[in-house]
Order: structure tokens, then C-alpha cells, then sequence
């Protein structure tokens, strides 16, 4: 991979550089992320997560993610899957 060995940084710890700084991790990529923000309680606004089966969910079902998704949404089943 063109990144193994290399340190990558990610803006944004939000749902979409967490999960862009997961794929990259388990392909052997050294990750840091900069949030700006204190926690995830300093912000009442931020972008939505596409959960289309061909973007969103396929990201947070390549990176391994979706038990957390089911613990955190409640829902056994998600939509797509």
C-alpha cells in the first residue's frame, strides 16, 4: 500500500474521520486525528452520516464498526444490510 510506513493526518474526528481513520489503521497505516472541539458534548451541530448501503454503511461495515452502530442506535437490524 502506497501509506505503509507513512504517518497520515486526519481533520475531523467526526463520524466520517473516525471511520476514514479505521479502514486506514487496518491496513497498516499510522493514523493521528485533530478534533478541534473539547468532547463530543462542545458542539450541538455537525454533518449528517450518509447511511446509504453504498456509501456510509459499506464504510462502517468495511471498517468493523457495525456492532457498534447496532449497540449505539438500538436497532438489531439496520436497513440495507
Amino acid at each position: 500500500m502506497l501509506l505503509q510506513g507513512r504517518e497520515v493526518a486526519i481533520v475531523g474526528g467526526g463520524p466520517g474521520g473516525l471511520t476514514l481513520a479505521r479502514l486506514l489503521q487496518m491496513k497498516g497505516v499510522r493514523v493521528k486525528v485533530y478534533e478541534r472541539d473539547f468532547n463530543e458534548t462542545a458542539r450541538v451541530q455537525g454533518a449528517t452520516l450518509d447511511l446509504h448501503y453504498e456509501s456510509g454503511l459499506k464504510a462502517i461495515k468495511a471498517a468493523g464498526l457495525m456492532d457498534v452502530l447496532r449497540r449505539l442506535t438500538g436497532r438489531e437490524r439496520i436497513r440495507g444490510l
